[in-house]
């Protein structure tokens, strides 16, 4: 094995069960952990020498699966085994965060979760096939506080997407 091509520069303690899921914001130097019920946000030295334990986001019932940051908004978004997507604000350096939003699902889990890079959109999938694509109100920071009140639904219709009305709940 050749392990020059990768070297270990940092080892974050913190969570007392398995990781779940993880990802960095794409621009700041933050990280997203989450295990079991709570996410943690990580805040890296602009040169990623050192690492510090940031907000600790746990409002979530159930394990959270999912964790994704919008490309240009202060925003984390989290799904959950407990049906739910939550929408946080975060501070620029990870040491606060606030849920500006829930999104409730039914007794099924989300799973993942996912910004578009390019519009104003909050995809959250489901165990049971679907997902459900939220307008985000351009208050939120990428255009005050919420998403769109009714979510907007996409799904493929004889080939071609079309809106559904209704609520998939």
């Amino acid at each position: 094995d050749d392990n020059s091509s990768a070297t270990c520069v940092a080892t974050l303690y913190w969570h007392n069960n398995s990781v779940n899921c993880l990802a960095f914001h794409p621009t700041l130097p933050l990280l997203a952990t989450s295990s079991s019920t709570t996410v943690r946000l990580w805040s890296f030295s602009p040169d990623g020498s050192t690492a510090a334990g940031g907000a600790i986001l746990n409002e979530h019932r159930g394990t959270v699966l999912s964790v994704a940051f919008h490309p240009t908004a202060p925003l984390l978004a989290t799904g959950s085994a407990d049906g739910n997507a939550k929408l946080w604000r975060f501070s620029a350096d990870g040491a606060t965060a606030t849920c500006v939003a829930t999104l409730e699902g039914d007794l099924t889990s989300t799973l993942p979760v996912a910004f578009d890079p390019t519009k104003h959109w909050l995809a959250v999938g489901d165990e049971v096939g679907s997902v459900k694509l939220y307008q985000l109100e351009q208050s939120l920071g990428v255009g005050s506080d919420a998403l769109e009140q009714k979510p907007s639904y996409y799904s493929r219709v004889k080939g071609q997407f079309g809106r559904l009305k209704g609520i998939f709940w």
